[in-house]
Formats: structure tokens, sequence, C-alpha cells
């Protein structure tokens, strides 16, 4: 009798479904649109990769701690390093989980981690873009390709402009509605007359 025996690769995306149960917003596979990318965001930032560490869960399901060293803070708390936790190993069973390379820089879009301090990238490999250097120029290409790939200048520009109008249109939305008053007359009210009977002699 023939059984069924779940590969490696199905195991993986059972367990990365669970995982999406607890971290929807950071582990899902669904392409966001760049205005969704950058709401979901707690932090933007540019950030060298310089340690990375593997690890287990309870139940035998392989982690990956990346850390970097933060360059620029483009959103959110400003700090010198972050470290990220994704599934799986640097030796990624599927596309959909990043990798990185010691000593390369890139720019993150991360949120925070309802469960564990450790921030998750925004969509996956949609929250990351690397950074290559040709003819002495900085390039940055979205792994997503929810972006052009484009000089650094000129995205960091774009960038900048984009979350302040972002930032503004949220602050319009929590303003709260200004009640309008109904006009009052400014003639002061006439006062009652009293009438006089003359008394009969």
């Amino acid at each position: 009798m023939y059984r069924f025996r779940p590969t490696l690769g199905v195991l993986f995306f059972l367990a990365v479904g669970c995982l999406c149960q607890h971290h929807a917003h950071g582990l899902s596979l669904k392409k966001p649109t760049t205005a969704q990318l950058l709401q979901s965001t707690d932090w933007i930032v540019k950030a060298t990769m310089y340690a990375e560490r593997s690890l287990q869960t309870k139940g035998g399901f392989p982690l990956r701690r990346t850390t970097f060293h933060i360059k620029h803070t483009y959103k959110g708390r400003s700090q010198t390093s972050i470290t990220t936790q994704l599934p799986g190993t640097n030796n990624a069973l599927s596309s959909f989980i990043p990798r990185f390379e010691k000593g390369k820089t890139y720019i993150l879009f991360l949120r925070k981690n309802r469960v564990t301090p450790y921030p998750l990238l925004v969509a996956l490999y949609f929250g990351v873009m690397d950074i290559q250097t040709k003819k002495g120029v900085e390039w940055v290409r979205h792994r997503g390709k929810l972006f052009q790939e484009q000089p650094l200048r000129t995205f960091e520009k774009t960038l900048t402009e984009t979350l302040k109008k972002l930032q503004s249109t949220q602050q319009l939305d929590k303003k709260p509605a200004i009640r309008k008053r109904t006009p009052t007359s400014s003639v002061p009210p006439k006062k009652p007359t009293t009438k006089t009977t003359k008394g009969t002699q």
C-alpha cells in the first residue's frame, strides 16, 4: 500500500504556513503594492550584514537569525544594529526566503514581530533591496521588482519625499472632525413690555 511521504519542500511550506498565522504581516508571500510596503514598515534601513546564526525551534524547525550593522535609518527609531529572524538556514529551501552575504549592504523593510523581539522582513523577499556598485555609483535593485533599478541617491530622495507625504496624510486622518457652530444673532432679545391701566375716579 502506497503511503504519502511529504517532501522536504512540502514540509517547509507547511511550516511557513503555520508561522504565517502568527506573523501574518511579515511572513506573507503575497506581493504588496508600494504603498502597502511603505505603510507596513516600522523600520526602513540601509544595513550591512555581519553575523548569522542557525537554531531550531522546540519542534525542530530551523530558524536563522541575521544581524546587520545599520548605516542609515530612513524610517523608525535609530539604532546601531538589528537582528532579523527567518525560517530555514542560509541554504534556504525556497527562493521566497531571503539570503544574505556577509559584508554586503542592503536596504531592509522591517516590521515588529508580535511573538519575538526579532523584526520580520515585510512580505519576505519583497522587503529586501540589494545595493551594487557600477562604475563607482551605487545602484539599488528590489528583489520583488516593486521599484525600478536605479541609483541609490535617486531612490533615497524619492523614498524620503514619499515617506513625508504618507506621514502628513496619516496626521490629517488622525485629526478630529471640527464641528460647525450654529451662528447666533448679535441682536439682543427684546424686553417684554408691561401694560399699565389707569384707575377710574
